[in-house]
């Protein structure tokens, strides 16, 4: 917030010599970058994928924990 400040009373100050806008932060995805069509699509494969993972675990584990009934 305090860059953008800096950079509004830089160009109310009548200097031409405007500082460049701030750089985003590596890795700070915007909400345009969130509905690219490719990043979305990759969040749906990856979730399916962790289904498909997790279900089959989640089974075994409920298999293996199940009390056995005496015969």
């Amino acid at each position: 917030m305090a860059t953008k400040v800096r950079y509004y009373l830089k160009a109310r100050s009548g200097d031409s010599r405007l500082p460049p806008p701030p750089i985003p932060l590596e890795g700070a995805l915007r909400r345009d970058d969130l509905l690219k069509p490719d990043l979305v699509s990759e969040a749906i494969l990856l979730g399916a994928g962790a289904l498909v993972f997790a279900i089959p675990i989640l089974i075994l584990i409920a298999v293996l924990t199940q009390a056995s009934t005496p015969i």
